[in-house]
């Protein structure tokens, strides 16, 4: 198998419809691919509706909600590609979009991650590590606002990734400590560790509708995985710097809300 294409979802239904589709198309790749699908409890029929539309899709049915690190890691388990590629359900692939990004990460040796440009309402495909400064900017995307061409970068979205399945063996896959956000962005500071690029592809360009709205809650998950990230991956003064930008940006958040109620 070349590659195995590995779906996270949590009532994804709606989402997956378009996204299987667009892969569908792919069938005349070069690539031979497979389709898992770990579904984290979903109550909307996803994992009865795959079965029935999609019969040859691998579903990894779990009983309980259990985060995107530790499924994306049950999903590399039960494939085989030698290539592996981390997909969103709100995601659509273009036809040849797969054997681009393949073709350029097997050009290049020295690359662990390669990610497409992503259009849509979400954040941005790559990013810049957050600092002290950057979070009293208010930069609480993904990075910052120019967008760079064809080369290596501190991070990619992990909406849409590709990797060798040796590598994410080597690294034995994503931290499972984090449950939702801040998981690529700790991959790919751990493929920087081992010598290796994550690199940023515009050349080629995957859909990502996304999630525009940073609610409340959003931002405060954002914010705890961005400060697991700085106590896991950073020095001490650095995890401190991050704890207390991020302290700052929570109470100017909070007192805005409170002289704008329905800002």
């Amino acid at each position: 198998m070349d590659l195995s294409i590995l779906i996270v979802g949590y009532n994804s239904r709606a989402l997956l419809e378009p996204c299987l589709a667009s892969l569908t198309r792919e069938l005349s790749t070069q690539l031979r691919f497979e389709v898992a699908v770990v579904d984290n409890a979903s109550t909307d029929g996803t994992i009865e509706w795959i079965r029935r539309e999609h019969p040859s899709i691998q579903v990894v049915a779990n009983s309980e909600n259990v985060g995107f690190a530790r499924a994306c890691n049950q999903a590399l388990s039960v494939t085989s590609g030698r290539l592996v590629l981390f997909l969103n359900p709100d995601t659509e692939v273009p036809a040849g979009a797969l054997d681009d990004l393949a073709r350029e990460l097997e050009a290049s040796p020295s690359t662990g991650l390669i990610g497409p440009r992503l259009t849509g309402e979400g954040p941005p495909a790559w990013g810049e590590f957050p600092s002290f400064w950057n979070l009293l900017l208010g930069q609480i995307a993904t990075g910052p606002s120019v967008e760079p061409g064809r080369g290596p970068v501190d991070w990619l979205l992990g909406a849409c990734v590709m990797a060798r399945r040796g590598l994410m063996e080597r690294l034995e896959g994503f931290d499972e400590d984090y449950f939702l956000y801040g998981e690529d962005m700790d991959l790919c500071d751990r493929v920087a560790e081992a010598g290796l690029q994550v690199v940023y592809y515009p050349a080629v360009t995957v859909v990502h509708r996304g999630n525009p709205v940073f609610s409340t809650d959003r931002l405060d998950r954002i914010s705890r995985a961005r400060l697991l990230f700085f106590r896991k991956r950073r020095s001490l003064i650095e995890f401190g710097l991050v704890y207390l930008g991020t302290l700052i940006v929570r109470g100017l958040r909070r007192l805005k809300a409170c002289i704008s109620p329905n800002s």
